[in-house]
């Protein structure tokens, strides 16, 4: 019940990186791990995906029609992306992160050895993402429209604070998904964390 007498009907889930999946590419040039994937009611085709990529060599993105894309840089010294449309991007510093069509064909060039990468693909048909980078005892605002949160703990273990339901560590590598968040002020302290805030469309 929170504060206002109104109960919650937020749902919260801890997945352990030691049950990620790995999925190496086709191409041969780097490796994906799975983190979190919600799919459509009766079907496989998920609506967003949360992963990360571990990227050896250059080499073209898989396509994913109909989806949108952030990618985060978060281990290496830099990655160049160059779109079919023309467009451009470099990351270069950690945490430094660009949104992108997922349908338009995307070449990745890794800048003086492997990088490590964090991403999140979504149906823009069903879902809106917002990424967020909070660093130690920064807050963050849930609004009435959004569905889930989830937040990934970058370096170390953290402590959240959400509205109504006090604080819970989360383990360093591992990801929270809260469904139905309670609206308001949150807040990760003790390191940094990739939030991302899903909004129905």
């Amino acid at each position: 019940m929170s504060e206002q007498g109104i109960q919650s009907l937020m749902h919260i889930t801890t997945y352990a990186k030691a049950g990620f999946q790995r999925m190496p590419w086709v191409n041969g040039g780097g490796e994906t791990t799975e983190l979190y994937a919600h799919v459509a009611p009766g079907s496989s085709r998920f609506l967003w995906r949360i992963s990360m990529a571990d990227v050896t060599a250059a080499g073209p993105f898989s396509l994913f029609a109909g989806y949108d894309r952030i990618l985060v840089l978060i281990d290496g010294r830099g990655l160049s992306l160059a779109c079919e449309d023309g467009s451009q991007c470099e990351l270069q510093g950690r945490y430094d992160f660009v949104e992108f069509p997922g349908d338009i064909t995307t070449f990745a060039t890794v800048h003086d050895g492997p990088v490590r990468d964090f991403n999140v693909i979504a149906d823009r048909s069903q879902f809106k993402p917002t990424l967020l980078i909070v660093n130690n005892g920064d807050r963050f605002q849930v609004v009435p429209d959004t569905k889930f949160v989830t937040i990934y703990a970058v370096e170390c273990d953290v402590v959240i604070d959400a509205p109504n339901h006090g604080s819970r560590r989360l383990s360093s590598g591992d990801l929270l998904v809260a469904e139905d968040p309670d609206v308001g002020d949150w807040s990760v302290s003790d390191g940094v964390s990739i939030v991302v805030l899903l909004h129905p469309v």
